[in-house]
C-alpha cells in the first residue's frame, strides 16, 4: 500500500526509521491537541452566551458546576474527536503494510544544525546553572 504524507514531521520520522506505531501516535497527538483547544474555546463561548461565568472565582466557588459545565462537555467532545481521528487513520490505510512515500524531502539543513547546537547549548547551560545554584 502506497500512502503519501504531506507532513514534514512524518516524513522525517519515517526517514529516521521510527516505528509506525510511534509515528502514528505523534501524528494523532499533534492533530488532537489543537482540536481540543478549539473545542474548549467553543464551550467557553457557549457558556458565556448562556450566562454561565467560567472565571477563577466561579471555579473556586462552584467546582461541581464547573465540572458539569466544562469537563463533561470536554470529555464528550474529546471522545467524538478521537473517534473521528481513528476513523481517518483507518480510512487512509495507515495500518496496512507496505512502503510509505512522502511528498516532502526530509533532509537536515544548515538551520537545523544551528538549532540543534543552540538547543544543546541551552540545555547544557540550564543543567550547569542548576548544579551551580543548588550548591550555592
Amino acid at each position: 500500500m502506497l500512502s503519501l504524507y504531506r507532513s514534514p514531521l512524518i516524513a522525517a520520522l519515517n526517514k529516521m526509521k521510527i516505528p509506525r506505531a510511534a509515528t502514528l501516535s505523534l501524528k494523532v497527538l499533534f492533530r488532537f491537541m489543537p482540536t481540543l483547544a478549539e473545542e474548549y474555546r467553543h464551550i467557553r463561548e457557549s457558556q458565556k452566551i448562556r450566562g454561565i461565568g467560567i472565571s477563577a472565582v466561579n471555579v473556586l466557588c462552584n467546582p461541581l458546576m464547573t465540572a458539569e459545565c466544562i469537563l463533561v462537555l470536554m470529555l464528550i467532545r474529546a471522545s467524538k474527536v478521537a473517534d473521528e481521528l481513528s476513523a481517518s487513520v483507518q480510512v487512509r490505510g495507515m495500518k496496512l503494510g507496505g512502503a510509505y512515500s512522502s511528498y516532502r524531502k526530509a533532509e537536515i539543513g544548515g538551520r537545523d544544525i544551528v538549532l540543534m547546537i543552540l538547543g544543546t547549548a541551552a540545555a547544557a547551560l540550564t543543567i550547569t546553572a542548576d548544579i551551580i545554584f543548588r550548591r550555592g
